[in-house]
């Protein structure tokens, strides 16, 4: 079992109050963690710390703040296996997606590194005038996650924000405590200054809104649900900080009738229902064109039925349990709610899988699949509460673009066709921060920027946006015309 401790000021220190709070591992019961429970001093502490980091930090060279983010990414590194069954462990999500999650936060820090050494501001100078641009850093930064992929985005705004100066308040999620101990443990491993990094562990709704309104906090990436993002955006806009929000997401699937239905198919059921990708990808509104719905429904179901159901921690698992009860109510009242509304089930459905021994059923789920359900249901507009997927038919491109479209939130959409020049058109049409198009795999590079639409965020994700972000821009002026 771990203790997750606050990290603060280069050490690992109990909270104030002397608090604990257990996690339990979903898949087995057993208890997995147990994580600091923080309050204000805590909170107050960490600022401190930070406060006495900064100034000799912001000061280090450039290219010597680089160094030692590189030495605190080949630390992580050397954790990869162990923070991603950790995760695993913590999170219910199988080891190979907790794996993914480690490695693309690696790949951040390493791109992040490169390109901030490799950055040149715009400069002019002219007889009257010589105008240099220059990115400075901000001062202390809040990062606070949630239980999804909580290892790539703790690590790639980690990243970005010290090497641009900044000291970090990082807030992790109570559902994963161990995962952030450990990565803070790789920044204590890599010598990284005292301070520089400090972790504040507890419950989201009380350090987060501490972290957002104490007025040495002068800016926000948070990563978690709409709802709490919103009212963390109200709070910020009090004291104008920045935010860099990564939000909810209800993404759509659009299926032609041209497209090869086997190979289609047995991609979405992965897409839409197996825990292999990151859950602001996963596809959750599936239409598909009239003319080969009913054969898609047969495919799909059988695709379903593949979707390995069992322990996180093997390399075969494609779906393993939900994070915690909340999670699996929500997705049998969903299941309710489709039902009564005359959706069809057409696999899946209440009740628990067969696991094997040494688990417990109680947070495991069948994938569920409903079709036909009405556009107009409450569960077309909100994001699908875990393995739950819904179907349905247009007969006219047009009418799948305004299906897609009809939705508050904006993160991602996915669209087979087979013809290059139409899908990219149907595209530009969609209202999405990033589109996949005829995926064989979800594709990701820290180098490229991307970001939510509507309801799912607000500000660019991506190494050099989040570079950005974590910096102010400054131009000097300096004028020689005397």
């Amino acid at each position: 079992m771990i203790e997750a401790r606050n990290f603060i000021g280069g050490e690992f220190v109990d909270a104030v109050e002397g608090a604990w709070l257990e996690r339990r591992n979903p898949a087995t019961g057993e208890l997995e963690s147990k994580c600091a429970l923080s309050g204000h001093l805590d909170v107050v502490r960490s600022i401190q710390a930070a406060n006495k980091a900064l100034q000799s930090w912001t000061k280090l060279d450039p290219a010597a703040r680089a160094e030692r983010v590189h030495a605190f990414t080949r630390a992580i590194e050397t954790r990869l296996e162990e923070i991603a069954k950790t995760q695993c462990r913590e999170t219910g999500v199988p080891i190979l997606a907790s794996r993914a999650s480690v490695r693309r936060g690696i790949e951040a820090l390493h791109a992040s590194v490169q390109v901030f050494l490799s950055r040149s501001e715009p400069s002019v100078l002219t007889s009257k005038v010589q105008a240099a641009g220059h990115r400075l850093p901000i001062g202390i930064v809040g990062i606070i996650s949630s239980w999804s992929d909580a290892a790539f985005f703790l690590l790639s705004r980690i990243g970005a924000a010290l090497l641009n100066g900044n000291c970090v308040i990082a807030k992790p999620s109570s559902l994963a405590p161990g995962t952030a101990q450990l990565i803070a443990q790789a920044a204590m491993d890599s010598g990284l200054p005292s301070g520089v990094l400090n972790l504040v562990q507890g419950r989201g709704e009380e350090i987060g809104r501490l972290i957002v309104e104490h007025p040495s906090v002068s800016t926000i990436a948070f990563s978690g649900q709409s709802e709490t993002g919103r009212d963390l955006q109200q709070r910020s806009a009090e004291n104008l900080k920045r935010t860099q929000l990564a939000l909810s997401s209800c993404n759509s699937v659009l299926v032609f009738a041209d497209t090869d239905l086997e190979k289609t198919a047995a991609k979405v059921a992965r897409l839409s229902l197996s825990q292999l990708f990151p859950l602001p990808l996963k596809g959750t509104r599936i239409f598909v064109q009239e003319s080969v719905f009913k054969r898609f429904l047969e495919i799909f179901e059988a695709e379903v039925k593949k979707i390995t159901i069992g322990d996180p921690l093997s390399e075969s698992t494609q779906l393993g349990p939900l994070v915690g009860t909340d999670e699996v109510q929500k997705h049998e009242a969903a299941i309710d709610l489709a039902l009564s509304e005359n959706g069809k089930l057409l696999i899946g459905g209440k009740g628990r899988p067969e696991v094997s021994s040494g688990l417990s059923a109680e947070n495991f789920v069948f994938p569920t699949v409903i079709y036909n359900l009405t556009l107009c249901s409450v569960l077309q507009q909100q994001e699908a509460p875990g393995p739950f997927a819904l179907v349905a038919s247009f007969k006219y491109q047009h009418e799948a673009i305004k299906h897609a479209n009809t939705s508050p939130f904006g993160q991602v959409a996915h669209v087979f066709h087979s013809n290059a020049s139409k899908v990219h058109k149907i595209a530009q049409k969609l209202e999405a921060g990033r589109i996949f198009l005829n995926p064989s795999d979800v594709l990701w590079d820290p180098r490229v920027n991307y970001g939510g639409l509507k309801a799912s965020g607000l500000g660019q994700d991506g190494v050099e946006a989040t570079l950005d972000f974590f910096s102010r821009p400054t131009t000097i002026l300096h004028d020689l015309s005397e």
